[in-house]
């Protein structure tokens, strides 16, 4: 069985240590490399694929696909959710396009979407927020359109 999660890449720097510990814990090795990271058993695994900023240094998104069964395995995708915050994407969905985009977006405003009562409580000028929300509804959109789909919120 396969699961596949995304994460918002700020969240796996700081934790990827104790990740590392719980693949080790369930008897997962490293057998990949810095483009495809891997760590493999006989009876289970876990494939990433990380999106980079590579100007600004930075991992946007990871993806993690998580094959096998049991409670090791169990113990990861807990991890990889609780830990990373990651969102679930995993197939036999009813409809697996709109639940990628949906998960997409729902990290996209975890990390983009501006938080109105902060910027007011700072002082921000109105203009200076109306502009950061305009932003954000401009790149959120642009994720729609890129995915091919189309989100009611």
């Amino acid at each position: 069985m396969s699961r596949i999660f995304i994460i918002p890449g700020p969240n796996y720097h700081p934790n990827k240590d104790q990740f590392k510990k719980i693949m080790k814990d369930a008897g997962l090795k490293w057998s990949g490399n810095l483009e495809i990271p891997k760590w493999t058993n006989s009876t289970s695994g876990v494939i990433a694929k990380f999106i980079r900023d590579k100007e600004k240094d930075i991992t946007i998104e990871g993806q993690f696909v998580v094959n096998g069964e049991g409670p090791e395995v169990d113990k990861i995708c807990k991890f990889i959710v609780d830990v990373f915050k990651g969102v679930e994407n995993s197939p036999g969905t009813e409809d697996i396009v709109d639940n990628m985009i949906s998960n997409r977006l729902k990290l996209f405003d975890m990390i983009h979407k501006p938080n109105v009562e902060i910027l007011k409580s700072r002082k921000a000028p109105k203009s200076f927020i109306d502009h950061e929300i305009k932003v954000y509804k401009e790149k959120r959109a642009k994720i729609i359109k890129e995915m091919g789909g189309e989100v009611n919120d």
